[in-house]
This record gives structure tokens, C-alpha cells and sequence, in this order.
């Protein structure tokens, strides 16, 4: 039952494919298509990430839905910490390996745009290493950062999902 609710998570991940503009890339919003469909499937998934290179991304576009986004990122470094006041991240790793530190709080950081703060230190956090087939969420406003060691490579979704009270404003 647990593996069916899994697959039935990741498969609404591949179906709804969504992208945000990520911090740590910089990269514009993308345009809000409620009704446009999307699909990334898991061979491709494979393919892309087994011809990437460091510091490439992977050739997988995406969209906003408004109130959740999706987006794969994939990491050959670790990211600074961050956090988001109306966002909760929910995390479908695909391939490689990392450790995601959660919780605590963030000493030296900075607002980068409304709600939106990164950089600095988290201090106080806890850490789980995550591996293909994990899934892992931070909720809003919890501090958090990806690990990645040396020489390895981390794959994953973000399934951001906005915070009901953040969703009525």
C-alpha cells in the first residue's frame, strides 16, 4: 500500500509538471497556464540526467498552476539555505544522492524578495540523507538546504504547494 500511495505521488508529479522561478537559478516566473498539460516521463527523466553535465540542468520545462508550481533541479553542489514564508516544498529525488538539513533557523541571511530568504547559516537544524525514491517536504516558513558531497550529483522534483492562508490574500 505504501509503495502504491509512493507511485501515485511521483506519477502526479510527472503528470502535472510545473516549474517556479528558483531562487538559487534566478530565473524569471513562468507564465501562469491553468489548463495546459504536462508529462515528464520516467525514462526520459533517466535519459536527461545521465547526459548532464555540471552546473546544466535538466531539459525538462514547466509551468505554474498559481497556487503550486513544479520544477526538477539538479544539483552537482551543495545550495545555500533558504526559506519560504508561503511555500511548502515537497521533494521527489529522482537520482543521486544528498542531505537535506531542516528546521532551525537561519543566522546571516538575507530577503531576497517577499516571504523569500536565503543565504547565511542554518543553525540548530537536522538532517536526513535522501536517496531515488525518497520523498521528503519541508513545510512553509522551515528553514532548509540541500547537501551534496563532492563528486556526487543530486536529481530531484519540487512540488511547491502555497500556504492556504497565503492562497487568499
Amino acid at each position: 500500500m505504501k509503495n502504491r500511495v509512493l507511485m501515485s505521488l511521483l506519477f502526479c508529479v510527472c503528470v502535472g509538471v510545473v516549474s517556479l522561478a528558483v531562487v538559487q537559478a534566478q530565473r524569471p516566473a513562468p507564465p501562469l497556464e491553468p489548463n495546459k498539460f504536462g508529462y515528464w516521463s520516467g525514462k526520459g527523466i533517466k535519459e536527461s540526467v545521465a547526459h548532464l553535465k555540471a552546473g546544466e540542468r535538466p531539459a525538462f520545462e514547466g509551468f505554474s498552476r498559481g497556487e503550486h508550481t513544479f520544477s526538477m533541479s539538479h544539483r552537482d553542489r551543495s545550495g545555500a539555505p533558504e526559506m519560504h514564508v508561503n511555500w511548502t516544498d515537497i521533494y521527489f529525488v529522482q537520482a543521486g544522492e544528498g542531505t537535506l538539513t531542516y528546521g532551525g533557523k537561519i543566522e546571516g541571511g538575507e530577503e531576497r524578495r517577499p516571504g523569500e530568504f536565503g543565504g547565511g547559516k542554518i543553525v540548530g537544524g537536522k538532517q536526513q540523507k535522501l536517496v531515488p525514491g525518497d520523498v521528503a517536504s519541508s513545510p512553509a516558513g522551515m528553514p532548509h538546504q540541500w547537501l551534496v558531497e563532492d563528486g556526487k550529483t543530486l536529481t530531484y522534483v519540487t512540488v511547491k504547494v502555497a500556504k492556504i492562508d497565503a492562497m487568499r490574500h
